[in-house]
């Protein structure tokens, strides 16, 4: 495998390589990748390469690699994976970098993507308390208390800010995946199983459940839910359509438990449980339209 103290051009061109065969023979690079030991663990170094031509390569690579085995995702969370990548994200976030900050969040979501296991350690690993920053307008988490995941709506929408909560948008649907969009938790098993089995999906539920309640507790929908309707929603017709028809649907469609415990969240204003109410008594959004008054929303209800 690749030792991260080898010289530049040794580093950039054998990861390269490796992302070109992972391009297109993922499935059986990762399995060479096992098979060598601490194989996942050095290209996971990688991606803090002082050179950042290296850590873009290896961050494609081990997208690929993720999606294509179950283990490399297992392997690459117990090796600390989560924590270098949302730091990353942040990092890349931080400076304007979007790309790298797209493919950090690209590839935690890829490592959570139909893995029960790996979704253990990010919420016991406290990483669920990333995302309200992630999908925050302005970029930053709001301390604690009232003010908590409100938008400002005087902070203008940048084009690279946008990326980044598509991208953290994707991560939390990995998070509530269910197979399909009508909630066949059965199909939410590991990839690579030759069939779903009643143990497979009681386990894929119990995970959706529990990755719910997280995103609740840490204030992860409570961020959907201020991208939906906050000053009218996020200022992008696409992104807003993004959260409400795609991600917020996915979060709920299967738990009603999960909006009567929001119905009681803290840190909302009367203002805010009004609308959220409002909301959470649709079924699916029919319409991309963008209005401040939320009555104005075309909506199908239950």
């Amino acid at each position: 495998m690749i030792d991260v103290s080898s010289d530049l051009g040794i580093r950039y061109h054998a990861t390269a390589t490796l992302a070109a065969l992972a391009a297109s023979h993922a499935p059986r690079l990762a399995s060479a990748v096992l098979s060598s030991p601490g194989g996942v663990g050095l290209l996971l170094d990688l991606l803090s390469d002082s050179h950042g031509a290296v850590a873009g390569e290896a961050r494609p690579l081990l997208l690929r690699l993720a999606r294509a085995a179950p283990e490399v995702q297992k392997i690459a969370a117990f090796e600390g994976a989560f924590e270098r990548l949302l730091a990353g994200a942040r990092s890349a976030a931080s400076v304007g970098e979007v790309s790298a900050a797209q493919d950090f969040l690209q590839l935690t979501a890829a490592l959570l993507e139909r893995n029960p296991a790996t979704q253990v350690l990010f919420r016991e690993g406290g990483h669920t308390a990333a995302l309200p920053a992630l999908l925050s307008v302005d970029g930053e988490a709001a301390a604690a208390g009232e003010n908590r995941n409100r938008q400002n709506p005087n902070k203008r929408l940048t084009p690279q800010r946008a990326v980044v909560i598509c991208a953290a948008l994707d991560l939390v649907m990995a998070l509530v995946w269910s197979g399909d969009d009508g909630g066949n938790a059965a199909a939410m098993t590991t990839l690579g199983s030759s069939a779903s089995t009643p143990t497979a999906a009681a386990e894929a539920a119990r995970a959706r459940a529990a990755n719910q309640d997280a995103l609740l507790q840490y204030g992860g929908i409570q961020g959907l839910l201020a991208l939906c309707m906050d000053n009218g929603g996020v200022p992008d017709d696409a992104l807003r359509v993004k959260v409400r028809v795609d991600c917020f649907w996915r979060v709920f469609s299967t738990s009603r438990t999960l909006k009567a415990k929001l119905s009681r969240a803290r840190g909302l204003s009367p203002r805010q449980r009004r609308r959220h109410e409002l909301l959470l008594r649709t079924r699916k959004f029919e319409s991309p339209v963008s209005t401040s008054d939320p009555h104005n929303l075309i909506l199908s209800t239950y």
